[in-house]
Order: C-alpha cells, then structure tokens, then sequence
C-alpha cells in the first residue's frame, strides 16, 4: 500500500502532536522510497540498549526550546522534533525541524518552509558493519 507524503499535513501541531511524531516512521514507510537495509545473517543492529524511548532536551542561554528525540527499533527509527529559538546580537532566529533516521535514510523537514530532504547516510554501512557482533 502507498501513501501519499505531504510534510505540511503532519508539520502542523494540530494534525500529529509531538508526543505521537514517531507514527511518522510508519506513515513514512509507503510514500517516501525508504529501502530498508538488509543486514547480514537477518540480525539488525541495535544502536541502543533499550527499545524504545523518547527524550525531551531543554535548551536554555543564547538558544531557547525544545528538542525531543522519539526512538524505536533499537534506534534504527528515530525521529527528532527540534522548535528552539536563538537571539544573538539582536538577530532572531527560530528553527523549527522534523529530522528523520530509517535505517540508511535521513529525511529532513522545515516546518517554516515545508522544504523536505531526503539523504542516504554515507557512513551507515561502516557504522552498522563495525558493530556487527557488539549489539
């Protein structure tokens, strides 16, 4: 089944609070092309000790907000809700970021523009392979 991606549906706090983001990960999974890594012997790497979890980082001095960091799968599907702000020298600036890990992908979303990147980590492999048998 595959499902259409609009990053203005979910950038809105009213359509996918930041407490349920990490559903992304699964709406995602159709619309965008992510490929799934295959990994040797059919065990997937664990980049954490723990499941699943979400950390809330409060940022306070020059830059003011919040990051939140949702994780699932050992870390393999992570999602990270940045809304900070930083005055400096009388300059304002305001971030408002949605960055997404699948596996080998990284798919970046401005929430003032609607701009959406997709990359393919170039050091996942090297990260994954030296980890292999540790996890």
């Amino acid at each position: 089944m595959s499902r259409k991606f609009t990053p203005r549906a979910f950038m809105s706090r009213n359509v996918l609070p930041t407490a349920s983001v990490l559903g992304l990960v699964t709406a995602l999974g159709g619309g965008v092309g992510i490929s799934g890594a295959a990994f040797a012997g059919g065990d997937a790497p664990k980049f954490y000790s723990v499941e699943a979890f979400s950390v809330t980082y409060e940022h306070s001095g020059a830059e003011t907000g919040q990051t939140v960091q949702h994780s699932r799968a050992w870390g393999r599907e992570r999602v990270e809700v940045k809304d900070t702000s930083m005055s400096m020298f009388g300059v304002n600036q305001t971030t408002d970021q949605r960055v997404i890990y699948l596996d080998d992908q990284i798919i970046s979303i401005d929430g003032a523009t609607g701009r959406t990147t997709k990359t393919t980590n170039p050091l996942y492999a090297d990260i994954v392979a030296s980890m292999e048998g540790k996890s």
